[in-house]
């Protein structure tokens, strides 16, 4: 159970909210709100002429896995071998994924400390509406 006023959990049997002090008897309690989260993940798309990137935020909400956000595409990469990438196309792609999160916070998800293994896994959490 969790504090009606302040959310915080409550111990079995508990008398007064250790978060903000205040008595609970008598007083309804409400259930912890449902987060959904999305990570930022990089997509490499292969085309006949030419190779594009761009990131995805993949999200996982109450009715199962969704695309919550993507980046634009850059295709800076052309006939460049991916071991070869100068480094003027990560300062570029650091930008876009900036835009991304930027993109995220604006839409009302929450950056998490946590991050995934790649440089770009930016993990997100939003409050279920």
């Amino acid at each position: 159970m969790h504090c009606h006023l302040c959310g915080a959990r409550l111990p079995e049997g508990a008398s007064f909210c250790p978060g903000c002090g205040k008595p609970l008897q008598g007083q309804a309690q409400v259930a912890p709100a449902q987060f959904e989260t999305c990570e930022i993940v990089g997509r490499w798309k292969s085309g006949l002429v030419t190779d594009s990137y761009h990131f995805e935020a993949e999200a996982v909400g109450p009715h199962g896995p969704y695309i919550a956000a993507w980046s634009r595409a850059w295709n800076e990469l052309a006939l460049t071998p991916r071991w070869k990438v100068p480094d003027s196309t990560h300062e570029e792609a650091s930008e876009i994924v900036k835009e991304l999160i930027s993109d995220l916070i604006k839409d009302g998800w929450e950056p998490l400390e946590e991050r995934g293994t790649n440089w770009e896994n930016f993990r997100f959490r939003r409050q279920v509406k």
